[in-house]
């Protein structure tokens, strides 16, 4: 009988207690699961994204590593100018492509913008600076900083007051466009002397009066000549557009031209090189094939820098829609004759 008291008691504190333990499981699980239920996504979604073990993920390399990336930054006058926006986008694009980071600097024709930018410059990460100098007081100040900062310097298209900081300059030497006008002279002498000959010929058998007529008409002509333009393309939009229109109609026989296309490429070359570690000489034109005249002079440490100089071209009726109009510079006109390509900003004024 004690045993089974025992056992009656035992039962009554056991089951209880068991059953309170069997809730409470119960109550916890269901907790638990609405818990589950309202979190359970964002879990999940925590368990994915950072997983106890990272994902091994092979990402590609760039062809020139973060830290090896070298900057070069270009400082153009006016990104309005036709030339120098093509330029500024061709040498951004290929020296990008090339593996190295292009900044491209917009003066707006402002000086002091440019100085200002210049001057910033020497402060940034830079290996290379190509530079299209407005040549004020201002600018030259900036130049000579960069010079301080021992930074290789690019001056291109026009010639510098001051250019012994430069290492390089590419453009067109003076005396090389004066001898190419001097060409067109030469041309326009002997089209006129020709001229001149077939109205020696009409005269042979025309009356006096004609003969007359046409002595009056040939001085008239000498007079217009005198007072034309110089046949020197680059120079101003608006007579860009009256060369063009007189060369068309047998006006003119010639004009000269600087073909500021290849200046871009040249600058270029010599830029990826000194960004290689490598000085550019003579022996870049060799070796470069691109397909213009272009000569070097080796410049005097300090006083000038080396320079490659372009050829101007004499432009013709048969080569002007190849020297002008596919390089991108010139397009024919609604009146059928060349003209100068505009921004849209300058289309605008």
């Amino acid at each position: 009988m004690q045993k089974k008291r025992h056992l009656c008691l035992w039962l009554c504190i056991t089951i209880p207690m068991l059953a309170a333990t069997a809730c409470g499981v119960k109550e916890g699980n269901g907790m638990a699961v609405s818990e589950a239920k309202q979190t359970g996504t964002n879990r999940v979604q925590i368990e994915m994204t950072q997983p106890s073990a990272p994902l091994q993920v092979e990402t590609p390399k760039p062809a020139v590593s973060g830290e090896e990336k070298k900057i070069v930054r270009i400082f153009l006058p006016d990104r309005k100018t036709e030339r120098f926006r093509m330029d500024g986008e061709y040498l951004e694009e290929q020296f990008e492509n090339a593996g190295f980071d292009a900044v491209v600097y917009d003066a707006g024709a402002d000086a002091e913008k440019q100085a200002a930018a210049l001057k910033g410059m020497t402060e940034l990460p830079t290996d290379l600076c190509v530079l299209v100098p407005l040549n004020t007081r201002e600018v030259r100040e900036a130049v000579r900083e960069i010079d301080q900062s021992e930074i290789p310097l690019i001056i291109y298209d026009q010639p510098f007051f001051d250019m012994k900081a430069a290492a390089f300059f590419v453009g067109f030497q003076d005396s090389d466009v004066k001898a190419a006008l001097e060409d067109v002279q030469l041309i326009e002498e002997a089209h006129q002397l020709e001229l001149e000959q077939a109205l020696a010929e009409a005269q042979e058998v025309e009356n006096a009066d004609d003969a007359q007529e046409a002595t009056d008409s040939e001085e008239t002509t000498e007079e217009t000549a005198k007072e034309s333009i110089a046949p020197l393309l680059g120079e101003d939009s608006k007579k860009d557009s009256e060369l063009l229109r007189e060369l068309a109609d047998g006006e003119k026989q010639a004009l000269v031209y600087r073909d500021t296309a290849g200046e871009a490429v040249v600058v270029l070359d010599i830029g990826i090189n000194l960004l290689r570690g490598v000085t550019p000489d003579a022996g870049l034109i060799a070796a470069s094939g691109w397909g213009f005249p272009c000569t070097y002079q080796a410049g005097t440490p300090g006083e000038q820098p080396d320079a490659f100089y372009l050829q101007p071209v004499l432009i013709t009726t048969e080569n002007m829609e190849e020297k002008l109009v596919i390089p991108g510079y010139y397009k024919t006109g609604t009146d059928g004759y060349l003209q100068p390509v505009q921004t849209e900003e300058q289309e605008g004024t």
